[in-house]
């Protein structure tokens, strides 16, 4: 009988069909050899037939229960034939074979992230690197991981590290490239790139991530170059999500959607491209088209998680009298105000609504509507019999750009909140306009990076304009004022706000509101006051595109990037359009558009 180390060698050497052919002659004299049935499984699963090599291993498994490397194998072929469950516990009773075993644990976290079940795969990742802090894999796919759901300085010590143990590794000097790049570390991205293109000259992924490190530093000659030298490489999914990303960085919408219905139709499950598709037809103003796949953001993180917590009946939009359907938020404060104009809409179909409200929103949304109770987050949620999230609203009524839902109409400030403001504003009325500043986003967004300024980018509008200027920001960047030397010319009351409810309040007494993409933006639209807002070149969708208008905000105005990282002519624009306002002279009354 020929031995196994015979059929390892013919193996080794990808001998492929000898090798199964010796495995089947010893399984012929001895149908109970584990290690044969084991090794003919994964040369079933090399030949591409998962499905044959299942019941294989399986039958290894049940002959000798005791090794892991045979569990460990199973959830490999099971996760290759689209069993996902069972593929995760094959991997978890492999684990708890040999718990301490680094490369078991990569396999269960593998399996996990397959599965979607993407905080388990991460604790299991980083279990897999705490036995060995030096699993090159286990660090790339942590890394990866933490990438895809843009904690891009997160990831960066984990590519770090598998670089560490493995030099060499294209992806890793790739991904760690393009995630340097979007943190502003132009420079070390821009040789970790080179560097993989030197080690793969024939490999174009590099280069297509060099070409989005162009579109991120505003060289848009260059990564429009890029995108036309690569429109004719050989493709991969891979590839065509990276020249799909870079044509709408570009801002070639159209050729962008095209790379990605290409993505779809060699990888129909790829989340990414469904919903980046979906993203840029909302940003066209194609809302019919948009809004049939943006649900593909719930199989994403973080929404996968926050969905798992409101268990139960998904509401379609349906008339539900009698019942009581719950509304619960999701991503940021600017959403939950723009939103939740929705509300009055989806307790009109029916019985009673309640809304789980972020705590900084709660005393502006009180009162809100007769049938829509308001419970802020954190509070123990009353029974409800079905469950949508806000963002959801939008897709269930159906909203064209002609059909956008009108401004709440009891949405106002406080007019004892108002009052007390307007003392802190009275001091600074004798220059003229009051112009309340927003300039930075919350630093932990994705994008912020993009949508948020530096307050310097102001100075010609702070030094060349008569106007008094409101500080409305929050958090470090208010240190920016006294770093310009604009004490003087720059009311800090941010350090005063809050909540949502004072910053309305202050809005109130304001002429003008000149905010980035945040939610103070949102807050002044909604309570119907003049806004001018600052738009990256590549804007959010809700924004839309190449437009001075909003059909969600009647009292928007948008002052646009030319190109990625440009604010000085949006700036430019506001200057002159401020140079063309009279000053107000009996109050905010008098505002400018």
């Amino acid at each position: 009988m020929p031995s196994i180390e015979q059929g390892l060698a013919l193996h080794r050497a990808g001998r492929l069909d000898d090798a199964a052919a010796l495995y089947a002659r010893r399984l012929a004299q001895r149908p109970d050899d584990a290690e044969s049935l084991h090794l003919l499984g994964l040369i079933r699963q090399q030949q591409g037939s998962p499905q044959a090599a299942v019941p294989l291993i399986e039958r290894a498994c049940a002959l000798e229960p005791r090794v892991p490397l045979f569990r460990a194998n199973l959830a490999i072929v099971l996760s290759a034939a689209g069993r996902s469950a069972e593929a995760i516990a094959a991997a978890s009773e492999a684990v708890a074979l040999q718990p301490g075993n680094a490369d078991l644990l990569f396999t269960l976290a593998t399996m996990l992230e397959q599965g979607g079940r993407l905080a388990e795969a991460e604790a299991s990742y980083r279990a897999a690197l705490e036995r060995r802090p030096d699993h090159a894999d286990a660090a790339y796919n942590l890394a990866r991981l933490l990438h895809k759901r843009e904690a891009l300085a997160d990831s960066v010590p984990f590519y770090r590290r598998a670089l560490a143990s493995r030099p060499g590794f294209v992806s890793a000097l790739m991904n760690l490239g393009s995630a340097l790049g979007r943190l502003g570390e132009i420079e070390e991205a821009t040789s970790l790139l080179a560097r993989a293109r030197q080690l793969e000259p024939q490999n174009p992924h590099p280069v297509a991530a060099q070409g989005l490190l162009a579109a991120d530093r505003g060289d848009l000659a260059e990564a429009t170059a890029i995108l036309a030298r690569l429109a004719h490489a050989p493709m991969d999914p891979v590839l065509l999500h990276q020249l799909g990303t870079l044509a709408r960085q570009t801002g070639r919408f159209e050729e962008a959607i095209g790379y990605f219905e290409k993505v779809l139709a060699r990888a129909p499950d790829s989340t990414d491209a469904r919903l980046s598709i979906s993203l840029m037809r909302l940003t066209l103003g194609r809302f019919a088209d948009g809004w049939r796949d943006y649900r593909s953001r719930w199989y994403l993180a973080p929404h996968t998680n926050l969905a798992r917590r409101y268990p139960g009946p998904a509401w379609a939009g349906e008339p539900f009298p009698d019942r009581t359907v719950l509304v619960y938020p999701e991503q940021g404060m600017g959403d939950v105000i723009q939103f939740a104009r929705y509300l009055p809409l989806a307790a009109a179909r029916g019985g009673r609504v309640i809304f789980e409200c972020p705590a900084a929103l709660r005393r502006l949304f009180q009162p809100f509507h007769e049938n829509v109770t308001v419970v802020p987050q954190g509070s123990p949620l009353p029974a409800a019999d079905l469950s949508v999230p806000l963002l959801d609203l939008p897709i269930l009524f159906d909203t064209r750009l002609e059909t956008v839902p009108p401004l709440l109409p009891n949405l106002a400030p406080d007019p004892g909140l108002v009052a007390s403001w307007a003392a802190k504003l009275e001091p600074g009325r004798q220059r003229g306009l009051r112009i309340g500043l927003v300039w930075r986003g919350n630093p932990g967004f994705a994008n912020d990076r993009n949508r948020s300024l530096d307050l310097a980018h102001l100075r010609p509008l702070i030094e060349g304009s008569r106007a008094q200027f409101i500080s409305l920001q929050k958090g470090p960047a208010a240190a920016e004022i006294a770093a310009n030397g604009w004490q003087d010319r720059i009311l800090d009351l941010g350090p005063e706000l809050g909540d949502f409810a004072d910053t309305a309040a202050v809005i109130a007494g304001l002429d003008l509101v000149l905010s980035v993409d945040t939610a103070v933006a949102h807050l002044a639209g909604s309570l119907g006051r003049p806004v001018w807002i600052l738009i990256p070149f590549i804007p959010d969708w809700r924004w839309l595109f190449a437009r001075a208008d909003s059909p969600w905000y009647p009292s928007a105005r948008l002052f646009r990037q030319k190109s990625p990282g440009d604010w000085a002519p949006p700036v430019a624009e506001i200057g002159a359009a401020l140079q063309r306002v009279s000053p107000p002279v009996d109050g905010p009354g008098a505002a400018p558009r």
